[in-house]
């Protein structure tokens, strides 16, 4: 599989988000005022985004061993995919609509990074793009610590009294 490397940066790279996410959760400033809906909500995409990052780019490493063709690994592995990037958002939305509305870009983000994961990985799943496979799945997981990135870059602004 020659776009294990790649997998493997890129999760390295969702653990590192997430990990910052656990730093600025755990040792943010508290005390000097309390976390708004804003950021709660932030924070929390900021974990759903860095950690399907950090474990998807792993899930056709296995699979590959097991399945009898390439085509078959990544169909099952976009499968994956889009149930969990489904089940995320639905964590996501736990909090309920005036959470979302709170965070206005965040939610404009989020909703436009989830329709294109969904997008991409059911037209992989169902074997539709299965030329680009490996690269369409990367670039889904890019995409998410893209929005991680963003996310991070916005807490940090929003807490810092910037935003």
């Amino acid at each position: 599989m020659d776009q294990a490397e790649t997998l493997r940066t890129l999760a390295e790279t969702g653990v590192a988000f997430t990990g910052f996410t656990g730093v600025v959760a755990i040792l943010g400033d508290r005390s000097s005022r309390p976390w708004v809906t804003a950021e709660i909500t932030t924070i929390r995409g900021l974990f759903h985004a860095s950690a399907e990052a950090a474990l998807l780019p792993f899930l056709p490493l296995p699979l590959e061993r097991f399945l009898t063709s390439g085509e078959l690994t990544w169909r099952v592995s976009a499968a994956f995919f889009t149930v969990y990037h489904v089940v995320t958002i639905h964590a996501s939305l736990r909090g309920g609509l005036d959470h979302l509305l709170a965070a206005r870009w965040v939610a404009l983000i989020g909703a436009a990074s989830g329709f294109l994961s969904i997008t991409a990985t059911s037209l992989l799943a169902l074997g539709l793009s299965s030329d680009y496979a490996p690269d369409v799945y990367a670039a889904v997981v890019f995409q998410l610590l893209v929005v991680s990135a963003l996310q991070f870059g916005g807490l940090l602004l929003r807490r810092s009294g910037g935003a």
